[in-house]
């Protein structure tokens, strides 16, 4: 019974999460900043506290990492950014991107003084977070 509690509570904390993450983004829109502290507390605030208290999420798995993968990994990341870069610099003749610096100021907050900010936050700390919160936690059981 103990172990059934825990999946329950595991699951409601998993779909409460996603469910506030969605009403953020689709109804209150805040900017990038406060999107993200918001996302920092349900993502890992909350699986952390969850494994505090309960115990039993093996975290430290998804930390350790198998020389035999690495490469494999390291090259399949070179392969993928070379295809978007290369898919960019292809396609972007054919593509308008006046209109995207306009909707990252009024829909995100994202600016010259803070785009290099939200770029690396996006692609490091945002990715891992999302890992850490869907493979990590969610499938933990």
């Amino acid at each position: 019974m103990k172990s059934r509690r825990k999946i329950v509570s595991l699951l409601t904390i998993i779909i409460l999460s996603c469910l506030a993450m969605s009403l953020v983004d689709a109804v209150f829109r805040p900017d990038y900043a406060v999107k993200s502290a918001i996302k920092i507390i349900l993502f890992l605030t909350l699986p952390i506290s969850y494994a505090m208290i309960v115990g039993g999420v093996p975290f430290r798995r998804l930390f350790t990492f198998e020389k035999k993968g690495l490469l494999m990994s390291l090259l399949l990341g070179f392969g993928v950014f070379t295809l978007i870069l290369g898919g960019y610099f292809l396609l972007s003749p054919l593509l308008d991107f006046t209109n995207v610096t306009g909707a990252l100021q009024d829909n995100m907050g994202v600016n010259a003084g803070n785009f290099v900010f939200v770029a690396l936050y996006i692609s490091i700390a945002n990715s891992l977070l999302e890992e850490f919160f869907f493979r990590g936690f969610a499938f933990s059981r």
